[in-house]
């Protein structure tokens, strides 16, 4: 029973709940434009398992706050649907129970609402049930949202050419990502977040801070294998390198596209590896 959202703000949830979990999933697939938690809409059934002011039942908002005079006339806060409407074939019937009898706007309000309910689908033999509307068939599909991901973040309109590379896995391409928005978790970062580290200086030569550049490129165990990179590829020694320059960059120095491609891999798996 219940929702993710009620008058468009995610609830509030324990800590353990795994609801919880759902709701900041949904908070961070906002910033790719997907609207993950309102879409979940239930499908009505006896109203059994819907709280009649709480839950989403028509549209995006709560009637709580739609209908926000009823509501507060309202004797049962977490009423069930069940206990205040009932369908029977076409015919809807209501069960009120205020605190005192309506008038003015309160009755406006009630009119609406009735109106609202009376669009809706209810079935009196079935269960409530959740449906998701990002699927054609109304199931939750991790695979579904996966493809949904790529679309929003890899589509041929939205992104640049060097946003994405298809020559390698995904998840290098999502740890490209994270390198260019400064969302690596060396320790300088972790700090910046509040963890408490015993140091925060470079794990692997202890001579610098633990940087996101300093982890990928200039601590002298990383730069090593740069420098073997580069000449493998008879580039001669490396200067002057940079994680913006590495992770934003499709090697202008080749000039065919597609070893330009094939160097960004290089690099990407390289950073991967280090």
């Amino acid at each position: 029973m219940g929702g993710l959202c009620v008058s468009g703000q995610s609830r509030t949830y324990n800590i353990s709940s795994p609801w919880r979990c759902i709701v900041n999933v949904g908070k961070d697939l906002a910033k790719c434009d997907i609207n993950f938690n309102l879409s979940f809409e239930k499908s009505f059934g006896e109203g059994k398992e819907t709280l009649f002011w709480e839950d989403r039942l028509i549209g995006d908002k709560a009637f709580k706050g739609k209908f926000a005079r009823l509501y507060r006339l309202e004797t049962t806060k977490d009423v069930r649907v069940s206990d205040r409407i009932h369908w029977d074939g076409s015919v809807v019937s209501h069960n009120w129970s205020w605190t005192r009898p309506l008038s003015g706007r309160a009755n406006s309000e009630l009119a609406e609402m009735k109106a609202a309910i009376i669009t809706s689908v209810f079935n009196n033999s079935s269960r409530d049930v959740w449906k998701w509307n990002l699927h054609e068939k109304g199931f939750y599909c991790t695979k579904t949202l996966s493809h949904l991901i790529d679309e929003k973040m890899y589509g041929n309109n939205s992104v640049g050419v060097t946003d994405v590379n298809r020559l390698v896995p995904k998840s290098l391409n999502v740890f490209a990502w994270r390198v260019k928005r400064r969302r690596i978790p060396v320790r300088v970062e972790l700090d910046k977040r509040g963890i408490d580290l015993d140091s925060v200086r470079c794990s692997m030569c202890d001579d610098s801070l633990e940087t996101i550049d300093h982890a990928l490129i200039l601590c002298k165990i990383a730069y090593e294998i740069w420098v073997r990179v580069y000449r493998w590829w008879g580039l001669g020694t490396p200067t002057n390198l940079s994680t913006g320059e590495m992770f934003n960059g499709v090697g202008n120095f080749i000039r065919d596209e597609e070893g330009k491609r094939i160097w960004q891999a290089v690099e990407w798996v390289s950073g991967y590896i280090i």
